[in-house]
């Protein structure tokens, strides 16, 4: 199996998880890739953070992994120079426990305008923000992956 949505919490929260206890548990639950979240502290949204949590990774992982680049209010141009070292990239649409939440539509635009189109694009959207996303994937004709739809209007 693979867990295309976890949250390691390392570099910056390791007191609730990080990659050994992560892939440790993805494994005794028979999953043998994880994806991680870029959520942590510091959000991996540049090659300088990404390049530390690799290196995190492949000292800690006990499985296969991939890892999210995070989209941020600043970094939709240098993105693509380093989405190949990514699973994808994760938009934060609402409210989360790190510094990337972004709520203009001008920003998700520039980030789907200049993602390459070879590499999902997934969003932490809920209530409204679900349908906006949406109307931008469509605007682009861009597939967009939503997580955490657990509600009736959602």
């Amino acid at each position: 199996l693979i867990d295309v949505h976890v949250h390691l919490r390392e570099p910056g929260a390791e007191h609730k998880e990080d990659f050994s206890s992560g892939t440790a548990a993805a494994l005794a639950g028979g999953f043998t890739m994880v994806c991680a979240m870029p959520n942590t502290s510091p959000a991996i949204t540049d090659a300088n953070t990404l390049a530390l949590v690799q290196k995190l990774a492949k000292a800690g992982c006990r499985c296969d992994y991939a890892l999210y680049l995070g989209a941020a209010s600043d970094n939709a141009a240098i993105l693509p120079s380093i989405a190949s070292q990514a699973v994808g990239l994760k938009m934060y649409l609402n409210d989360t426990y790190s510094t990337l939440k972004m709520d203009n539509v001008a920003l998700w635009m520039e980030h789907f305008e200049k993602w390459p189109k070879q590499y999902p694009i997934v969003a932490h959207a809920e209530k409204q923000t679900v349908a906006a996303i949406l109307m931008v994937a469509q605007l682009y004709q861009r597939p967009v992956h939503i997580c955490h739809i657990a509600k009736k209007e959602e």
